[in-house]
């Protein structure tokens, strides 16, 4: 899986940029509507993105050492998520 590596950072209410700058994603088109809260918590978990993904994995190969862990609801949930980000 490859994407711009973090940190992103919601730079506005709207707009999400890289580590060097470079625009990652933006949640309006400028001008056409006007910002609201939707669109700014949208921006904030875009920008959080990387680090989302990066605790994920994190707690899934913790949890994989639990025999159990498989049969957890929130476990089936996180492995479904990282499949979906995985394009899988």
């Amino acid at each position: 899986m490859t994407h711009t590596k973090g940190p992103w950072k919601a730079v506005n209410d709207t707009l999400v940029r890289g580590p060097h700058g470079e625009a990652i994603a933006a949640t309006k088109w400028t001008g056409q509507y006007p910002v609201c809260t939707e669109h700014e918590a949208n921006t904030r978990l875009i920008a959080a993105a990387p680090e989302l993904l990066e605790a994920l994995e994190g707690l899934l190969y913790f949890v994989d050492d639990t025999d159990e862990a498989d049969d957890w609801p929130a476990v089936i949930q996180a492995k479904q998520a990282l499949r979906k980000v995985k394009g899988e």
